[in-house]
């Protein structure tokens, strides 16, 4: 047993305060008799009987006594087990994402049957220690680690699923992390601690992981996990269908026309029909067009738009009679016209470059030679400059550079050696300026190049084995895109990838978007560069609600969560002073649009995970700390009630 408030034993110094009020409470009554003969033998027997003895026989004294000692003992905080060696710890990580909105056969969500095993968790941990983490779209700990049970079940009757994705892996990151920190080295049994009385034992962790969810998330890409990890899989529904992708680009015409892509995915093994909705500022664009998808069917709907004004476009999937999960049902875009990007294009004529160029939407181009450009005002001047064969000793600051079949001699001072027909090894395809573009046609088909070294401020965007052949650089406030050969020398040009690789290069180096807004997800952060002379903002969630104020970062940056409510959120803020001020607003659609969690069928383990196993031996660890002083505090109070009744009987 342990004392949470050990200086509280002072007040034990009132038991002897109780004796010294009972004996002067004894008060003797003088009486005349006419002899004391034959009270001797009366007062001989009262000689012989010690205070003790009287105190033994003194039933109302000893409970009062013994009442003192309980009600002080409560005062101090008694717990059981040991404050060095603790109880077993139990994390318990809930699925807060937007599968668990899926409705069951009964009516009842998925969330709904999530809490009620929570509950029965935390029964089944009574007497240990534990902790809630919630994992949606961002992991969180929603209470400490705590032996009080019942502030967790406070935390889980206010707990909701959200819309977002879920981050399991970061919840268990979490898990492991405070697991670890929470390792102590156990006591030994009695047999271990004869054997060996010098032996320090290993620090151990003593501690488990529930986790309460539907398993629809990828699988777990950590390694092998120390302690056990308890699923409590929840739901049986998995017949489901919705919008998994909605994307558009513009094409490249004059009037900059859009084309947009709708993806359908039925992530169950029943046949779903349905119709999908298409709307352009609130209107339809086309009849409903209706549908029928088998099990694991994928349903890819393209249309185009003409004009390149600003549009809200929305996808609505109804299949009959509803589905489980109505989340990934409706999915939102937003197309605008990017403001136009002014380029300088540098170094002899090419015809293919300036065709490149000329299809690309929104871009102003001027034509200079080398010794044209005023490094001091370039950056006033032009966002992009395209350097065609030709390159200064020193980019001028400020604008992005797109160097082509040259080598800027601030990144790569020393000669390199040319290459023929290199053979293209890897590229990174997630980069924003090569997400659209195929680079087959630099495959072994360029004549001469000479391939980047690596090298402080070089990322290789596209490499053979000599190096790269296309490079981003940045430093000292220059950054730029190096190709490092002639893309005349290349049937590059030729291919429909060179255009989209041009005008993607354009926007990434002016740091322009195209215009179009594909959104985010719930939890996500909103950023908006709003500019320097931008001062009050404000966000308003869907439907023209929730409007919260913004802070405004340094440069003129703006930044905020989005909530769990799914649709277009507007970011607005002020610029201007006097008759000049005026708002600007930018608008941020919110979606779904996650494969793992429209596919909503329940998998009764996680993928990946290989946990510990649990810990059954006797006496290692301490046993689960409890408070006693209720139980301390209500002896006192029924031993009062016995010496009232004791007193009033005598």
């Amino acid at each position: 047993m342990s004392w949470g408030a050990p200086t509280m034993l002072w007040l034990l110094l009132l038991i002897p305060a109780v004796l010294v009020l009972w004996f002067l409470k004894i008060r003797r009554t003088e009486k005349v008799v006419s002899s004391t003969v034959l009270w001797r033998r009366a007062l001989q027997d009262e000689r012989v009987r010690s205070p003790f003895q009287r105190l033994l026989k003194n039933l109302v004294l000893l409970l009062q006594l013994i009442a003192v000692l309980l009600a002080v003992l409560a005062l101090a905080s008694p717990e059981s087990g040991s404050q060095k060696f603790t109880s077993r710890l139990n994390l318990i990580l809930i699925d807060t994402s937007a599968s668990m909105n899926s409705v069951e056969s009964d009516g009842t969500t998925r969330f709904e049957l999530a809490r009620s095993t929570l509950e029965d968790v935390i029964e089944e941990i009574s007497g240990e220690r534990g902790m809630l983490i919630q994992f949606g779209s961002r992991a969180q700990s929603l209470t400490p680690v705590t032996s009080d049970l019942s502030l967790l079940r406070e935390m889980v009757a206010g707990l909701s699923a959200g819309s977002g994705t879920s981050n399991f892996n970061d919840a268990l990151e979490l898990a492991l992390s405070i697991a670890k920190q929470d390792a102590v080295v156990p006591m030994p049994t009695s047999d271990e601690a004869a054997g060996s009385e010098d032996e320090v034992l290993q620090q151990q962790i003593d501690a488990r992981i529930f986790v309460v969810t539907d398993g629809a998330f990828p699988k777990w890409s950590g390694g092998p996990i120390p302690v056990p990890v308890l699923t409590r899989s929840v739901g049986e529904a998995s017949g489901n269908s919705g919008i998994v992708a909605l994307a558009a680009r513009r094409e490249f015409s004059e009037q900059g026309d859009l084309r947009v892509v709708v993806e359908i995915r039925n992530t169950g093994d029943e046949v779903i029909s349905g119709e999908l909705e298409l709307h352009l500022d609130g209107e339809p664009i086309e009849d409903p067009q209706p549908r029928t998808l088998e099990g694991g069917e994928r349903w890819t709907r393209s249309f185009s738009l003409e004009g390149s004004g600003t549009h809200r476009i929305s996808a609505h999937w109804n299949p009959d009679g509803g589905d489980a999960l109505s989340l990934d049902d409706d999915a939102w875009l937003i197309a605008s016209r990017p403001r136009e990007i002014r380029v300088a294009r540098v170094g002899e004529k090419n015809i293919l470059l300036d065709d490149a160029l000329a299809v690309i939407p929104s871009v102003t181009v001027e034509s200079l030679e080398l010794d044209e450009v005023d490094p001091e005002t370039a950056v006033d001047e032009f966002d992009v400059i395209v350097w065609d064969r030709v390159v200064p000793e020193i980019l001028p600051p400020g604008p992005g550079h797109l160097v082509i079949g040259a080598r800027p001699l601030q990144f790569w001072p020393d000669e390199i050696e040319m290459v023929e027909q290199p053979l293209l090894v890897a590229w990174k395809r997630d980069d924003p300026v090569l997400r659209y573009s195929r680079l087959g046609a630099i495959d072994g088909t360029v004549l001469e190049s000479y391939p980047l070294p690596p090298g402080p401020g070089i990322s290789a965007m596209a490499q053979c084995r000599e190096g790269a052949l296309i490079a981003r650089f940045s430093g000292h406030d220059v950054r730029g895109i190096a190709i490092a050969f002639d893309v005349l020398s290349s049937p590059w040009p030729l291919t429909p990838s060179f255009p989209f690789f041009i005008e993607a290069s354009l926007r990434d180096l002016a740091r322009i978007g195209g215009g179009i807004e594909s959104g985010i997800r719930s939890g996500d952060l909103i950023e908006v560069a709003a500019g320097a002379g931008a001062r009050r903002a404000t966000l308003t969630e869907p439907g023209g609600v929730g409007e919260r104020e913004v802070s405004m970062m340094p440069g003129g940056f703006l930044r905020s969560p989005a909530g769990d409510q799914l649709g277009i959120y507007a970011m607005k803020w002020q610029i201007g002073e006097g008759d000049a001020e005026r708002w600007i607003e930018k608008l941020v659609p919110v979606n779904l649009l996650s494969p793992a969690e429209s596919s909503i069928e329940p998998k009764p383990a996680i993928a990946g995970i290989t946990g510990g196993q649990e810990r059954e031996a006797a006496g290692i660890w301490g046993n689960a700390r409890r408070e006693l002083w209720k139980w301390f505090l209500a002896a006192a109070v029924v031993l009062m009630l016995m010496e009232w009744i004791a007193f009033h009987r005598r």
